[in-house]
This record gives structure tokens, C-alpha cells and sequence, in this order.
């Protein structure tokens, strides 16, 4: 077998370059900036506790490189992770995400979603209420950070 045929004859698939990625910190070098300063900060320790109680990040590194550089949007999360809950009526889980907007590639929000077994009526009125009650009062920057409702 020729060296460079793959193996298991699949097409090789495009990778994604994620958002705030560095080509010049490698996975050692981030392993070793941590061991320099192995104290989490307060995005980490944030990301954690919501991973334990709350649910699923998706892209942790890219988000919590967002987070450091959005550090005021640290606080907006673990209040929604906190009183959120008591808002929803419904059993549902939070899945955190980063959109980027395709037409400007600086434009990146954070995403609280709201994940469950909703119509899509419940839905938009959950969405109306969880606005409502906490987004408008709470979120400085709905650009940065906002919530969202998924239905499954």
C-alpha cells in the first residue's frame, strides 16, 4: 500500500478553523501555560459548574476564549444558568453555543439554549416569557450573549 492512500478509502473531510484558534499555540503550549498558572480562571471555573449542572457546551475552548475576552458576560451566564430554571415550566436543558454571522466574520454571539420537547407554539411563548422575565432585564448586549429556544 502506497504511504499516502487513506486506508479506509473516505474522502478526507474539511476542517473547521474555530473561532479565536492560534496556529502558533500548540495543545503543548496551552498544557504548559496552564501548568505556569494552573489556578482556573473565572470563565474555566464558570464553564465547569455549568457542564456539572447544567448541561452541554459546544466548542468549549472556542467559548471559553470568548468568555475571557467578553469577560463581563460571565456573570450574565451564571445568572441565567441560575434563574432561568426557575422561570421554565417545562423539563428542558441548557446547551451553550457560538454562532458566528456569515456575512461578518468579527460578529460572534453566545448562545443559551433552552433545549426540550416543545411545539412550536410552547416554544415561542417560552422564549416571550424567559425574555421578558430575565434577557431584557439582565443582558447588556443581546449581540454578545442571548438566549434561545430549541424544540426536538
Amino acid at each position: 500500500m502506497n504511504t499516502y492512500e487513506r486506508m479506509d478509502n473516505r474522502e478526507p473531510q474539511p476542517q473547521l478553523i474555530p473561532y479565536g484558534y492560534n496556529p502558533y499555540l500548540s495543545e503543548d503550549t496551552l498544557s504548559s501555560v496552564r501548568m505556569i498558572n494552573p489556578d482556573p480562571t473565572e470563565a474555566e471555573t464558570t464553564l465547569n459548574n455549568f457542564e456539572i449542572k447544567n448541561g452541554e457546551i459546544f466548542n468549549r475552548n472556542e467559548i471559553l476564549l470568548y468568555l475571557e475576552n467578553n469577560a463581563d458576560l460571565v456573570k450574565q451566564l451564571k445568572d441565567a444558568a441560575a434563574h432561568i430554571p426557575k422561570i421554565v415550566n417545562y423539563p428542558f436543558k441548557f446547551h451553550l453555543k457560538l454562532a458566528k454571522d456569515m456575512e461578518d466574520k468579527g460578529f460572534v454571539t453566545l448562545y443559551l439554549c433552552l433545549v426540550g420537547k416543545f411545539t412550536a407554539k410552547q416554544a415561542f411563548n417560552l422564549l416571550q416569557e424567559v425574555d421578558k422575565k430575565w434577557t431584557n432585564q439582565k443582558v447588556s448586549d443581546v449581540s454578545r450573549f442571548n438566549v434561545n429556544v430549541e424544540f426536538i
